[in-house]
């Protein structure tokens, strides 16, 4: 019985680490060096509260990646595209917001901490496509 217990245990940690690694470069050929950084460190850990500090502390690179990327824009751009920019990046700010509430609100009721891993997951992902959208923006000024 213990070792059926065990067994079972094994395997929901090892379809959460492949479900995240999935979700992380599932949607992307393009990888990060932040998300090389989060999939080694998930993988490291079968304990679901550290896979979801190595999920937050990719959300912490991301979002450093995102401010970065808004420095180097305004440096590039005139005055006005500048304030369009900056009105956009607000309203992903409410999008952003709104949409981890929604991921929040439907992880919340799920059995099973794996779901927790889930919302990171999820959060992170939105993260990531705003800083490569900001640093598209970039290439393509620098062209």
């Amino acid at each position: 019985m213990k070792k059926f217990m065990w067994y079972n245990l094994l395997m929901k940690n090892l379809i959460l680490v492949l479900s995240v690694i999935i979700l992380l470069y599932g949607n992307s050929a393009y990888t990060h060096v932040i998300d090389d950084v989060e999939v080694k460190c998930i993988a490291n850990t079968s304990d679901t509260q550290e896979m979801n500090k190595c999920s937050k502390i990719a959300q912490v690179s991301w979002e450093k990646e995102i401010k970065k990327s808004l420095i180097q824009l305004k440096k590039r751009m005139d005055n006005t595209s500048y304030k369009s920019l900056m009105k956009s990046q607000r309203i992903w700010q409410e999008y952003k917001n709104q949409e981890f509430s929604f991921i929040q609100k439907i992880t919340n009721n799920k059995q099973g901490t794996m779901y927790l891993n889930v919302e990171q997951g999820l959060k992170t992902n939105i993260l990531k496509q705003r800083a490569l959208i900001l640093q598209e923006y970039i290439e393509t000024l620098n062209d």
